[in-house]
């Protein structure tokens, strides 16, 4: 009895028989493959790479360079199809998008200070910046490795930003590669690439929605063929453009009238000034110690300075590169051509001050022992600099505070004596060569060799010691001291 009753309810429903739903038209679905990686590294710059093989989709393809950040990081992303780069973007990315401001990144970069320009052949080392005493990195001689692995993230990532987005050409089933870097190493905490790889398929069979387009497309055609196409002009529209016309006429001869008029004012303006001229000239060559026909000195002091003038006209004619002979437009000439030169050096300069590919591989560049307590570690990274990349080893920055404490390093016994370098020669200018010294690892003393760093102007090195307190030996970092 109750599922009759259910029945009966329906049947007598006052809403009557239910609709047709209406079809809706096939349409293209989009089926995404989205994974998440993140850099095995606080501080990097790459090059890093992401693959993915095109599937030669019918409907669209796209390949996709996602990233999820916390903070604004610079990157620079290349897409290449099968080893050939075919786009390229650059740009400052934060949670929201692009932005116009500088990357967050001070922890990952050398102070201006601390910027070594080219390690020597025994290894490199870094001078002190204005936050505190500095170590030198490793002193082992430096190779090359590769950039720290993209690690996959289990879980998914919120989307923030697109970096790029690129249709993938659909006669391409090759290797589509999105290779990105940063001039300078990015803070990668909190960081993560994603890699979308989207396909357009129809939500029918393909032969099936194929022949949809084909019957839309004959169905537009006819209905544009059977549109006629009527213009017609009613008896209002007809009285204003012939009062459009009417006026425009009416402008065209008042003005003409007046421009007749201002020429022959012009004229008639032109011709009592001559007048008055001529009558001038007349009476003041009668009148030679008239002062206002001839200035202070009568005709006498005229008669002077037009010698004078003639005289500076003979010069200048001879003598055309005296500044003194310039007259304003060439003045202005010059200064025009001056401005130019100086423009293209600056754009000179500005392309070779930026690098048209990633930097190389990192070099190894193991910290060697901490030499304080709450030293921290930054790691060396490549810095573009005239026209050409250049290795900044790590370096361990020491808190003035731990030198103030004595929290620094300690030793039992007192370092051997330094030992003999030669310094290679200066790979660039303005550089200076800071000697090696002896560090405690804790079991044994071993040699941090010197390096070539850059000259800092009215200050001088000092160089790392031990000072001696009791039985143990303090390190004292080196450091840059004013004059």
């Amino acid at each position: 009895m109750k599922w009759l009753s259910i029945v009966l309810f329906a049947a007598c429903s006052p809403k009557g028989p239910a609709k047709p739903a209406v079809e809706e038209p096939p349409h293209l679905v989009a089926t995404s493959d989205l994974r998440w990686y993140r850099v095995d590294a606080s501080c990097a710059q790459g090059p890093f790479e992401l693959e993915l093989t095109a599937t030669g989709a019918k409907y669209g393809e796209i390949a996709e360079l996602d990233l999820h950040t916390t903070h604004a990081i610079a990157l620079q992303a290349a897409v290449l199809v099968d080893g050939r780069e075919v786009d390229r973007v650059h740009g400052v990315y934060d949670p929201s998008g692009p932005v116009a401001g500088p990357a967050d990144n001070a922890k990952c970069l050398a102070s201006e200070h601390d910027k070594l320009v080219r390690s020597g052949a025994a290894g490199p080392s870094s001078p002190s910046g204005p936050s505190g005493p500095n170590v030198p990195a490793n002193p082992l001689p430096p190779r090359s490795t590769s950039a720290p692995p993209l690690v996959p993230i289990g879980e998914l990532v919120p989307l923030s930003s697109s970096i790029v987005t690129f249709r993938v050409p659909r006669t391409s089933t090759g290797r589509i590669t999105i290779r990105f870097w940063s001039i300078e190493p990015n803070d990668l905490t909190g960081v993560a690439f994603g890699l979308a790889h989207v396909v357009m398929r129809p939500d029918i069979d393909a032969a099936a929605y194929d022949q949809y387009l084909a019957d839309q497309a004959a169905r537009m055609r006819v209905t544009v063929a059977a549109a006629p196409v009527v213009v017609t002009e009613t008896a209002e529209q007809r009285a204003r453009r012939e009062r459009d016309a009417h006026e425009a006429d009416e402008r065209a001869r008042r003005e003409d009238e007046e421009r007749i008029a201002r020429e022959r004012q012009a004229a008639i303006d032109a011709a009592l000034a001559e007048e008055r001229a001529r009558r001038h000239r007349r009476y003041c060559d009668a009148h030679h110690d008239d002062r206002d026909c001839w200035g202070p000195g009568g005709f006498a002091g005229y008669h002077e300075l037009e010698l004078r003038a003639r005289e500076r006209e003979r010069y200048c004619a001879a003598n055309a590169e005296d500044a003194r002979c310039w007259t304003d437009e060439e003045w202005q000439n010059r200064r025009s051509a001056w401005h130019g030169r100086v423009q293209l050096a600056v754009q000179a300069r500005a392309a070779a001050q930026t690098p048209s590919g990633p930097p190389p591989a990192p070099l190894e560049d193991a910290p060697p022992p901490q030499p304080s307590v709450h030293a921290e570690w930054r790691p060396g990274y490549w810095n573009w600099d005239e026209g050409q990349w250049v290795w900044l080893a790590g370096q361990w920055n020491v808190p003035e505070q731990d030198v103030l404490q004595e929290q620094t390093a300690t030793a039992p016994q007192p370092p051997p004596p330094p030992q003999a370098e030669m310094p290679p020669p200066a790979p660039v200018h303005a550089v200076v060569w800071i000697p090696g010294y002896w560090m405690w690892n804790r079991t044994q003393w071993i040699w941090i060799a010197g390096s070539y760093q850059l000259a800092q102007t009215g200050r001088t090195w000092s160089p790392p010691r031990w000072r001696a307190r009791g039985s143990i030996h303090v390190f004292v970092p080196g450091g840059w001291l004013s004059r």
